[in-house]
Formats: C-alpha cells, structure tokens, sequence
C-alpha cells in the first residue's frame, strides 16, 4: 500500500466525542473494506466549566463587596474628620463670641462711667435757666454720652 485516502472529511464543531474513521487504498484503488474507528474526545475549555463560572460569579460578588466596605470605611473616616473640624470651629466660634461679650460689656461700663462723670460735671438745666431766663439745652447724644458740653 502506498497511498491513504480518507473516507470522510470531518470538521470539529466544539467539544464533544468525535469518532476518526479511515479506509485504505492503494493507488489503483484496491483497498480493503475495513474501516478503521478512533474515538476522540475533544473537552470543553476551561472558561465554560461549572467550576470557572462559579468561581467568577462568587470573585465578582467578593469584589463588589469589597469596593463597598471600602467605600464605606472611607466616608466614616472623612465624616469623623469633618465633625472634628466642625467641633474645632464650633469652640473657637464660642471663645471669639465670649471674648467679644467680654469686651463689649468693658467698653458698656466705660461708657456709662463717662456718662456718670459727664452728669456730675455738667449744671442741671434748672440752674441753668435761674441764671439765664432764655437758655435752653441741645443735649442729644448719639448712644449714651455726647460730648463734654451742653
């Protein structure tokens, strides 16, 4: 025998069990009526099996779950953060407020001392008007005291 010419051209679609058959010629084509058979099995590959799916599925799941705690720890670390700052600015805010209280009621009391002094200085407007009949008084000050004189 010299020459092998194949029966059947097969072509492979997938995975799955394929059967390889052969028959013999010669180059005047006698041959025998024997058919050779050989089983192939052709697996599937590794990316469609149940085990390769399932554990895409289950990495895809612990991903996400991941991104999301990750997620979270991160907006309780700047909430925290934020609250710190807002607490920093909220006391600061009440130690300007108690030192501004303080100065304003320094500056109220030194006021109403000059306003004291200021009455004790100047003549009532009675006496005033014993000594000159067509006197009269423009006293108007702008909050507590005017000036030093009528």
């Amino acid at each position: 025998m010299r020459a092998v010419h194949f029966v059947q051209k097969t072509t492979v679609k997938g995975p799955g069990e394929y059967t390889f058959k052969v028959k013999c010629f010669n180059a005047d084509g006698y041959g025998g009526e024997t058919i050779l058979e050989c089983k192939i099995f052709i697996d599937k590959p590794f990316w469609l099996k149940w085990w390769f799916i399932a554990f895409c599925i289950l990495a895809t799941i612990l991903m996400i779950r991941y991104i999301v705690l990750r997620r979270e720890k991160y907006l309780r670390e700047n909430q925290e953060k934020l609250k710190k700052a807002l607490d920093e600015r909220t006391k600061e805010v009440v130690e300007q407020k108690e030192l501004l209280q303080e100065k304003n009621k320094d500056i109220t009391d030194s006021i109403q001392y000059a306003r004291n002094i200021q009455k004790a200085m100047l003549p009532p407007i009675d006496s005033l008007k014993n000594f000159f009949a067509d006197a009269f008084v423009y006293y108007k000050p702008r909050d507590i005291v005017s000036g030093d004189f009528y």
